[in-house]
């Protein structure tokens, strides 16, 4: 089992990028297979590409990967190593050269939705005295207008769980094509 994984995202980004896998996982993903992961505040669908024990030294700390979506790879490592190629040659990110080499209609989207808690809307309505730091206040505020906070990190760490309901749900968009046969 290996404990870091290389992915190439599906996006028009160069290179690849290493993520921890959490402990829940009892194997990795097998190269080939796709994951969702992290991906500059949102999560993304990517393909493993490598596989390794021990993280690159000059990477620090690395995010995990969120789930693993095939038990079997959608890719076998031929055409990861084709994929390679053509990335190379036309000079096109490894990422989108795998996008268009899985199954047409599959991707993967990850919503992340914030609501108040009954605490949370207790308090704006005015009917739960208490103080709240300036920021929580903010934050409750731009909440209940629809928005999400800017540094909604940081408020999770001060307890901000307490007063908004803080969900990610992924959901896998297929679209099923039919063929006609003559």
């Amino acid at each position: 089992m290996s404990a870091f994984v290389e992915v190439a995202v599906g996006l028009p980004v160069r290179g690849t990028f290493h993520y921890r896998m959490p402990p829940p996982w009892d194997a990795s993903p097998m190269v080939g297979a796709r994951v969702l992961v992290p991906f500059g505040g949102r999560g993304v669908t990517g393909v493993v590409v490598g596989q390794a024990d021990e993280a690159p030294q000059e990477l620090g700390d690395l995010k995990s990967v969120r789930e693993v979506l095939d038990a079997t790879p959608a890719l076998d490592e031929e055409l990861i190593a084709l994929c390679r190629w053509i990335a190379d040659y036309y000079e096109a990110p490894l990422g989108e050269v795998l996008r268009t080499a899985l199954p047409a209609g599959t991707t993967v989207a990850e919503k992340r939705t914030l609501s108040l808690t009954d605490k949370g809307r207790a308090w704006l309505a005015g009917e739960s005295p208490g103080a709240v730091s300036g920021k929580l206040c903010r934050a409750l505020a731009q909440v209940s207008d629809g928005k999400k906070p800017a540094d909604l990190a940081s408020l999770l760490e001060l307890g901000l769980a307490e007063w908004i309901d803080h969900r990610q749900a992924a959901r896998i968009k297929t679209r099923t094509v039919k063929t006609l046969v003559l």
